[in-house]
């Protein structure tokens, strides 16, 4: 096999991502509520609030030196700024028992945490409890803490204590977010809750709970039932419930082909929590989905959020328009939209250009893409490509991307434009693209060392030579280097001896390289070492059962008069890449009926 790929080059072939690009995070949240709640393509997966923080999340401590022992805390502060945690959170601990201070215990427990120290944490937030037991965020740490050790009795035990000191407790939701993910922490979660007294499990918090829980495990009957439950509940009572269970409910109801339902239940969320991201956002899509896009736009237009929320609304909105066909509304919406003040400006950017294009104005289109000079920079010039080929101007493709490497200096995406011109049979707008690129860096090796590659595919074997031969020049201990170049001589010319000497050094350098055992299998075969041939060629293709390889391998067969595993390999090869030349070279000399 001549030529493996280039190390440390990703080989991706250009496709339209517009949807998949615009799919990332516009921000981080807070906390996620699962991957199966990602409800939009351009602002990220929904959060059940954005405005929520984990509840272990502690606050940069400050500590009054006026108020506690100077010389103690400097001690203590001496030993975290030299790097001994362990030591700097006994030294505060030991500082907070002397002065029942708990800001000190919360200081040694943010350190602890930092450590992730399960057997440290819940020492150091015994401290912080036997000096304040009304801080909520100890109660969080001690939970989470014993829920991911799988001790469900003091999980259970630490929302008891937490109840029984009047915490809220609201932290086990949030608790049970970051862990939906991760099934044997839920059950931990689970199991707990469902051991607490009926007066815990009553408490709204704690069914709330619950619904997140069966939610993430699949349960989502149970989890619409029991928010539903909940909800009458709370109409009964009059209490406020959290704005995730409507989210949850929504969402249930949605999968159950309850749409008209969900909607009205997200409906009810927003009258107690109208600027409420989550609700709002899946409300409009929940609209979308049922065809009623005058009702998504109506809460799209009314929504009241703050200036970055309502620019990922507007994302979100528009993302949706574009997937249901409505592209020239969606060019109304961003027309009064000043994309520079929202902070997105390259999503909005992406999503003016992919309504355009589905329109058919793809020429406009990638005038849009243009302007995208941030992290979307490479899908932008990934999409451009893709349909610069659409509108037949592939010519115009190499000038575009050379002009951008002066500035960007990416290696990786020259090779993933070559790669592209390569799959559409245009590999001599590859070629052309490397020589653009070598003018401007001559060491750009991977772009070489593919050009030397494709070269010889178009019969330029005397080119891949030269280039080849500078490559090792500069990397004499690159087995893929030698190896491709061995095989050239092997396959091109009569210098055998040279070739042998080549692949043979590679081989040395890297033994398990089935690329390089191909080689040297193949060599053995044209100086006739069947034997040796065959032992290396079968090693190779159980490495890697590449057509290439099987070509090789089956012939060595086939001249042994070992004809039924010949056919075998070949018949592996011609179910998996049926068209590969040097398959169908061989095939149509020893065997043409495998072709018919």
């Amino acid at each position: 096999m001549p030529f493996p790929k280039p190390r440390h080059t990703r080989q991706k072939v250009l496709a339209i991502k517009s949807r998949q690009t615009l799919r990332r995070p516009i921000q981080p949240m807070k906390f996620v509520l699962s991957l199966t709640l990602c409800l939009f393509a351009l602002s990220g997966c929904s959060t059940f609030t954005a405005k929520n923080k984990l509840a272990t999340r502690l606050n940069p401590i400050e500590i009054d030196l006026k108020a506690t022992s100077i010389q103690e805390a400097l001690v203590a502060e001496f030993s975290l700024a030299r790097g001994d945690k362990k030591q700097a959170v006994n030294q505060y601990l030991n500082l907070a028992i002397s002065e029942q201070n708990s800001t000190l215990a919360e200081k040694a427990t943010l350190i602890a945490l930092s450590l992730n120290d399960p057997t440290l944490i819940i020492h150091a937030t015994d401290v912080w409890l036997s000096i304040d037991n009304s801080a909520a965020n100890v109660y969080s740490i001690r939970f989470r803490t014993f829920t991911i050790q799988g001790n469900k009795d003091l999980a259970a035990k630490a929302i008891i204590q937490a109840y029984n000191a009047s915490v809220p407790l609201d932290f086990l939701s949030k608790t049970i977010n970051s862990f939906s993910t991760t099934p044997k922490h839920l059950k931990t979660v689970n199991d707990a809750i469902n051991s607490l007294p009926q007066d815990i499990l009553s408490d709204t918090e704690t069914r709330s709970a619950l619904i997140h829980s069966a939610y993430f495990q699949g349960n989502n009957k149970e989890a619409k039932n029991s928010a539903l439950a909940l909800l009458n509940d709370s109409k009964k009572n009059k209490h406020l419930l959290p704005s995730d269970i409507y989210f949850i409910l929504g969402l249930t109801q949605k999968q159950d082909g309850q749409i008209e339902e969900a909607i009205t239940t997200l409906e009810q969320g927003l009258a107690y929590y109208p600027d409420e991201f989550t609700l709002i956002s899946s409300l409009i899509e929940f609209e979308m989905d049922n065809e009623n896009f005058e009702a998504a736009k109506e809460h799209y237009t009314n929504a009241r959020l703050s200036t970055l929320y309502k620019a990922q609304l507007s994302i979100h909105y528009v993302s949706l328009l574009i997937q249901n066909d409505l592209s020239s509304i969606a060019l109304k919406v961003l027309d009064p939209i000043n994309y520079e003040a929202t902070g997105f400006t390259d999503r909005f950017y992406f999503l003016e250009a992919n309504a355009l294009a589905s329109l058919g104005d793809k020429t406009e289109a990638i005038e849009k893409l243009k302007q995208v000079d941030g992290p979307l920079f490479s899908n932008a010039m990934e999409q451009i490509i893709v349909w610069l080929y659409d509108l037949n101007r592939e010519s115009e493709v190499n000038a575009l991307i050379a002009s951008q490497f002066e500035q960007r200096q990416n290696a990786n995406n020259i090779l993933n434009v070559m790669q592209f011109h390569e799959s559409q049979q245009h590999v001599k707008l590859a070629i052309e693209l490397a020589n653009m690129i070598l003018l401007k860096q001559p060491d750009a090796a991977d772009v070489r060392y593919k050009k030397a590659l494709l070269e010889d595919t178009l019969g330029n074997w005397q080119q891949t030579e030269v280039d080849l031969r500078l490559l090792i020049s500069k990397d004499p201990e690159n087995a893929n280097y030698l190896n491709a170049l061995g095989y050239t001589l092997l396959i091109r010319t009569q210098h055998y001896d040279e070739a042998i000497d080549l692949i043979s050094a590679a081989y040395e350098l890297d033994p398990e390289n089935p690329a390089v055992i191909d080689s040297l299998g193949w060599a053995y075969y044209l100086k006739g070492n069947l034997t040796k041939a065959e032992l290396l060629l079968n090693e190779a293709w159980t490495l890697l059962p590449d057509a290439e390889i099987a070509a090789h391998y089956g012939e060595t067969l086939w001249q042994q008069e070992k004809y039924d595993e010949a056919i075998i390999v070949w018949q592996h090869a011609i179910d998996s890449s049926p068209s590969h030349p040097a398959l169908v070279e061989t095939l149509n000399r020893l065997n043409p009926s495998m072709l018919e």
